[in-house]
């Protein structure tokens, strides 16, 4: 793990272009690195640190959606080898998905384990009072504990909040240390143990 590593080359990249290559570390492939290498050999030097940011933005919003969409591998492989050749012949991120209707839908049956960690990230770093670039060792913590105790639901029944355990609006980014003290109760509970 990076944590404490201050001086780490991706820790200083983080700190000096936001969050968006954190959330793509947490993302399901490595695809996004050749998209990022191929803008980094094209604008190396003086011009990188300019249009590094936008192009992180725009490439982390269409691969956060498109998996939503499409949750495999192969479904960004042609996007993002038309976008290396769009970057190194004009020199933008040609990069397109149009959200439709259904887009909310499919995000709320979304089950990949191997987006939640990206996407929960992401939407941590949106969040207005987020400053701070978020430990790399973080957890994912459940709002309603995994772990069933009559006393934990304050009056829900086992049965209704099965339904809620693994959606995305029970998980919030948690500091691991801090999850690992709170233990496994109510997280209101919780809360008043890390404050």
């Amino acid at each position: 793990m990076m944590d404490g590593r201050k001086n780490h080359p991706i820790i200083r990249l983080i700190q000096r272009h936001g969050s968006n290559i954190h959330c793509l570390y947490n993302y399901p492939n490595d695809f996004w690195k050749y998209a990022t290498s191929v803008y980094y050999l094209k604008n190396r030097g003086e011009g990188f640190s300019k249009g590094f940011a936008p192009f992180l933005q725009k490439l982390t919003a269409f691969l956060f959606a498109k998996f939503i969409d499409a949750p495999t591998v192969n479904a960004i492989k042609d996007d993002i080898y038309q976008a290396c050749i769009s970057i190194q012949h004009n020199n933008s991120l040609e990069l397109e998905y149009k959200i439709d209707d259904g887009f909310k839908n499919r995000i709320e049956s979304q089950a990949s384990a191997k987006l939640s960690r990206g996407l929960l990230l992401l939407h941590a770093y949106q969040h207005a009072n987020q400053k701070d670039a978020i430990i790399w060792g973080f957890d994912i913590e459940h709002i309603f504990p995994q772990k069933w105790q009559n006393t934990n639901y304050n009056g829900w029944e086992e049965s209704d909040a099965q339904e809620y355990l693994n959606k995305f609006g029970n998980k919030i980014v948690f500091e691991k240390k801090l999850n690992i003290q709170a233990g496994n109760g109510y997280f209101w509970k919780k809360e008043t143990k890390v404050q």
